[in-house]
């Protein structure tokens, strides 16, 4: 996907017994994960990263 400028995102909280109506899948038929795919945005998604120093977080014993 990401070739052909498309990103991908597997999506959480799955309602497969919809997924499954919509789709006309039969009752049997088992929906382990849905991937999101779409265009890629040239300026990307993500705001501007803060990261802390792992000292704040890390402590040895």
């Amino acid at each position: 996907m990401r070739a052909y400028g498309y990103d991908t995102c597997p999506m959480e909280g799955l309602d497969s017994s919809r997924v499954k109506k919509i789709l006309k899948l039969p009752k049997k038929a088992q929906i382990c994960m849905a991937i999101s795919a779409g265009k890629r945005d040239n300026k990307g998604v993500y705001g501007k990263q803060l990261r802390f120093d792992n000292k704040i977080f890390i402590k040895e014993v």
